[in-house]
């Protein structure tokens, strides 16, 4: 079987919808070297395995919220000799797709590294985590000016309310 290498996998849990099957997507497509796969009836393990037969280093699995959105990221570690689960589960909120906002997303041929708005540590230290569960680069504070340079790049902001910390946009 001819796979390509990827370094992500991106996959929904068992009870999905199509909104969460898009959002895993649009997912997929906004980051280089990634692949999103349907899931089916895998469980963990034989996700680890398929990801390991791609090289991946990750696989990111999309999780159903309230009324049919996607609701939290989970980040599977493939490097290991056994499946573990990345220490940061990401809640997700307001999720806008590129579909309902006109955009078309085409997959980057470079890596998409990380910024963050402000040089704050509550952020900084996000960003990392978020980079390290993604197994992508973390550039640090840059103003979007400084980002021009990359073809696509994940854009972290703080948001100064008391439910939502951050908004991550690709």
């Amino acid at each position: 079987m001819n796979k390509k290498h990827v370094f992500t996998i991106v996959t929904t849990t068992r009870r999905t919808n199509n909104r969460v099957r898009s959002f895993a997507k649009e997912l997929a497509s906004s980051l280089c070297c990634a692949l999103k796969i349907n899931r089916g009836k895998l469980n963990i393990e034989e996700l680890w395995y398929l990801a390991r037969e791609y090289g991946a280093k990750r696989v990111v699995i999309v999780c159903r919220g309230l009324y049919g959105n996607p609701g939290r990221l989970v980040f599977l570690i493939c490097n290991g000799d056994s499946p573990s689960f990345y220490p940061l589960i990401l809640k997700l909120g307001g999720i806008k797709l590129a579909r309902e906002e006109g955009v078309r997303i085409t997959q980057p041929k470079n890596i998409t590294p990380i910024a963050v708005s402000v040089e704050e540590p509550d952020i900084i230290l996000f960003g990392q985590e978020l980079a390290a569960a993604l197994y992508l680069p973390f550039l640090g504070y840059s103003t979007l000016e400084d980002l021009n340079q990359f073809e696509s790049i994940i854009y972290v902001e703080k948001v100064g309310s008391k439910k939502t910390k951050y908004v991550v946009k690709f």
